[in-house]
């Protein structure tokens, strides 16, 4: 049994992370949000990544974790709108390489209400692991079937091939 704590991609708690005990980071996967992309480098967000993959393999070594890419868009809005770089990279190609190149173990995450493009991206990345993050926070009880009959559409549709499903609140 694991637990997943959720850490933010900030230096303090991946100190706080990296200095656990071996066998506390062996119980658990840790949900690590993305650092965020601020409005004045929205152009060229992807200079603020580019060192991600040799900070993670530092921070989380050969660990498995989650990579929740939502955060990145919590200060310039809309997720519906992807950011591409210079090369036509959106943030979650840009950041998946980062940490393929680096051979991390990292689970990449969407939500209930990730847009398309986000959802295509993910499963581009052919990976055998994926995490579905559901913030029941963030919508009523009542909306919770149609929730779910979402995530249901959208593992059959778009993930059936992959092995290993991670569902966290």
């Amino acid at each position: 049994m694991f637990y997943y704590p959720i850490l933010r991609h900030s230096a303090s708690e991946m100190n706080a992370y990296h200095n656990l005990k071996s066998a506390t980071k062996d119980s658990i996967v840790p949900i690590i949000e993305s650092k965020r992309i601020s409005s004045k480098n929205k152009q060229t967000w992807w200079t603020s990544f580019k060192t991600l993959g040799s900070y993670f393999y530092e921070k989380v070594e050969n660990r498995e974790f989650i990579y929740d890419f939502r955060q990145s868009y919590d200060i310039i809005g809309n997720p519906d709108e992807e950011l591409i770089t210079d090369d036509s990279q959106n943030i979650i190609s840009y950041c998946a390489s980062r940490f393929l190149e680096k051979e991390l173990n990292f689970i990449p995450c969407f939500h209930h209400d990730s847009p398309e493009w986000w959802i295509n991206s993910i499963k581009d990345l052919e990976l055998k692991k994926v995490a579905v993050r559901i913030r029941c926070n963030t919508f009523d009880s009542t909306l919770d079937p149609f929730i779910y009959k979402r995530i249901e559409e959208l593992l059959e549709t778009k993930f059936n091939d992959v092995e290993k499903i991670i569902s966290v609140a």
